[in-house]
């Protein structure tokens, strides 16, 4: 997936896009009228276009906006398939990182949470730095910690979003 010098008017001519629903339509040829692309497994859609596959919330940015991206685009809800362009912004690594909900193999249960031994410790990354906030006994304890630090510090995105 790599950006090359494919035009909005180019994408304007081929594909038809909603910003209310996200979705792309085919304009031409056999495919007139269907939804355009496939799932990828890494969860967001692709679109080919003169042999070239694109994703397609870069493809909404550059239909509504004229240009690519500079950076990566944030989905705001976290769902790599709503493409409005409502909910997509603009992001360096580091910000986008800021909108990361818990890991599957987060022991905790908490984001910023890792268990040692019988100790939770609260932590947060901020400009690439991982900052320790604090040791507590009990999980939801150094959960709270992890809150107030990234209300505090993670002005991208300062509420986690839930699952």
């Amino acid at each position: 997936m790599t950006m090359n010098d494919l035009t909005a008017k180019q994408v304007r001519d081929v594909l038809d896009y909603d910003p209310e629903t996200g979705e792309f339509v085919w304009l031409k040829g056999k495919t007139a009228g269907k939804v355009a692309g496939c799932l990828m497994k890494d969860g967001y859609r692709a679109i080919t276009i003169n042999r070239r596959m694109h994703y397609a919330h870069r493809l909404a940015w550059l239909h509504v906006n004229g240009e690519w991206p500079q950076g990566q685009l944030d989905h705001r809800d976290g769902d790599r398939l709503n493409n409005r362009v409502g909910n997509l912004r603009p992001a360096t690594t580091a910000k986008n990182a800021q909108n990361r909900t818990v890991y599957r193999n987060n022991k905790s249960g908490f984001m910023g949470v890792t268990k040692r031994g019988s100790t939770y410790i609260a932590q947060i990354m901020v400009d690439g730095n991982h900052r320790v906030l604090g040791y507590r006994k009990d999980p939801s304890e150094a959960h709270e910690l992890y809150l107030a630090a990234k209300a505090r510090l993670h002005s991208f995105q300062p509420v986690p979003r839930s699952l």
